[in-house]
C-alpha cells in the first residue's frame, strides 16, 4: 500500500528529518546511555528525582474516587494551586478559572497556536529557537517569524522585535533563559515603550502566557499574545 499523509505533514516530516537522524542514528544516540556520559541535547536529568516528588507522585495514585482514572480536564486544585503560584511568585493574578493544565509544553503550545492565529497570521520568535517552535507555528496553519539574536552574547533587541511585527502578527514568543544560547534577559534591557509584555520569568519553570488585547511588544491589535514560552 502506497504511504498517504498529508503534503502539510509531508513537509513538516521533510523539513525535520536532519534532526531526526541526529536523534535516531547519530554517535550520540548510540552512546547517550553509556555511563559517565552528561547527555545535554535534549535537557533531560541526571539525577534522581526529590524523594518529595516521588512520595507525592505514588500517592497520586491511590484512587481516592470512582472517577480517579477517568478524563480529567483541568482539575480544580492544579488550577487553584498554579493561580497561587503565580501570584506568590511572580506577582500577577490569574483566576484560577483562567488556567488550563496541559501535558507539558508539547500540549500547550498545540493548544495555544491555533487560539492565538488563523491561517495567514504570524507568530515571531527569537532565533536560534528551540527546535520544535517553526514547525508547531506551521502545524496550526500561521506563519513563523524569526527575529535573529546576534552572536556572540545573543541580547535581546526590542527594536528588531518590533520591526517583525505586521498587522497579521498574533504573538511573540520570548523565553529566558533562552533556549537554547542559554542567555538571560533582564527587564532593563527592554525600553520603556517595549517594556510591556516581556518582563522575564525568574526561573525555567515558572511560565508566562497572556493572551489580552493589546500586550504585544509596541503592539495595538486587539488579538495579539506575549508568550513567556518555555525552555
Amino acid at each position: 500500500m502506497t504511504e498517504r499523509i498529508s503534503r502539510q505533514m509531508r513537509a513538516q516530516l521533510d523539513e525535520l528529518a536532519p534532526l531526526m537522524r541526529f536523534f535516531n542514528e547519530s554517535a550520540w544516540s548510540r552512546r547517550q546511555r553509556e555511563d559517565g556520559i552528561c547527555d545535554f541535547v535534549a535537557g533531560n536529568p541526571h539525577e534522581p528525582p526529590l524523594p518529595e516528588l516521588v512520595d507525592a507522585l505514588r500517592s497520586a495514585t491511590v484512587p481516592q474516587s470512582d472517577t480517579w482514572f477517568a478524563y480529567p480536564m483541568s482539575e480544580r486544585d492544579a488550577r487553584h494551586t498554579v493561580s497561587a503560584a503565580l501570584r506568590e511568585r511572580l506577582g500577577m493574578e490569574i483566576p484560577p478559572g483562567d488556567v488550563t493544565m496541559t501535558t507539558g509544553a508539547f500540549g500547550a503550545f498545540a493548544a495555544l497556536f491555533p487560539v492565538l492565529a488563523d491561517p495567514g497570521d504570524e507568530i515571531v520568535y527569537l532565533s536560534p529557537p528551540w527546535f520544535f517552535y517553526d514547525s508547531m507555528i506551521r502545524m496550526a496553519g500561521a506563519t513563523p517569524v524569526p527575529v535573529t539574536l546576534e552572536p556572540p552574547r545573543f541580547d535581546l533587541d526590542p527594536d528588531a522585535i518590533a520591526a517583525a511585527l505586521t498587522e497579521r502578527t498574533r504573538a511573540v514568543l520570548v523565553n529566558t533563559p533562552q533556549n537554547p544560547t542559554g542567555r538571560v534577559y533582564a527587564s532593563r534591557r527592554s525600553s520603556p515603550r517595549h517594556r510591556r509584555g516581556t518582563a522575564p520569568r525568574s526561573t525555567w519553570s515558572r511560565t508566562r502566557r497572556t493572551a489580552r488585547s493589546s500586550t504585544t511588544i509596541a503592539g495595538s491589535s486587539a488579538r495579539r499574545a506575549c508568550i513567556r514560552a518555555p525552555s
